[in-house]
């Protein structure tokens, strides 16, 4: 017999539904180990969180995302402009365009990186891992469309 529900739902999903936010309310009521910040504190237990609901697959894991947009400014550790930063990083456009691109069936040889991000990308890994200019959209960009 199979865990699922009539709504979809397993076992699993209910308690992770049920246990992320309650131990979330527990590592806030716990205070903050000594040297960190109750701001710090309060990230982990977003965390925690997060991290339950992504394993437990409580709600889609897109959704999960959203949780810091959510709850960061209700927790006074940041705004919601700087808690939707990262998702605006463009690394995240070009993967994301790479990836609907390979969805799509598009050729793995078009250039993606002269269409969009080559100078992102050419910097940013060029900067962290010491690749050239060329090299670096060149290398990254093949290994996300294959």
């Amino acid at each position: 017999m199979s865990e699922q529900s009539g709504d979809g739902y397993g076992m699993r999903q209910r308690a992770g539904l049920f246990l992320g936010p309650v131990v979330f309310l527990i590592i806030l009521l716990i205070p903050a180990p000594g040297g960190l910040a109750s701001e710090a504190w309060a990230v982990a237990g977003v965390v925690v969180f997060m991290a339950i609901w992504w394993v437990t697959e409580a709600i889609p894991i897109p959704a999960t995302a959203l949780l810091p947009i959510i709850l960061f400014p209700i927790l006074e550790v940041g705004t919601v402009a700087e808690a939707t930063r990262p998702f605006a990083n463009p690394l995240i456009y070009l993967l994301h365009c790479a990836q609907c691109g390979k969805i799509c069936g598009c050729p793995s040889d078009f250039d993606y990186h002269r269409i969009y991000g080559r100078g992102s990308l050419s910097e940013y890994v060029g900067e962290q891992y010491g690749y050239g200019h060329d090299d670096a959209a060149d290398s990254v960009i093949h290994n996300i469309i294959g």
